[in-house]
């Protein structure tokens, strides 16, 4: 979930490049078009991504150090 959370947020930062090096918002320089708006969405997501990968490896992590390497799950813990 990591490595695609990271893919997603280099997508939406070219994205979000291209957008604001595009000549079209020279004209209005006070605004953010859609175009901006969707690309800092889209990295916006890709960073959530990370964080939920981060969270989940970390759950993952913790329940295999307090079960222990040779311990198997009982259900009744």
């Amino acid at each position: 979930m990591i490595r695609l959370g990271l893919i997603v947020i280099a997508f939406g930062g070219l994205a979000d490049l291209v957008t604001h090096l595009s000549f079209a918002d020279a004209a209005d320089p006070g605004g953010h078009t859609q175009a901006q708006l969707s690309a800092h969405a889209i990295a916006f997501a890709g960073m959530v991504l990370v964080l939920a990968g981060v969270v989940v490896d970390g759950v993952r992590q913790s329940m295999v150090r307090r079960r222990g390497p040779g311990r198997q799950p009982t259900g009744g813990d």
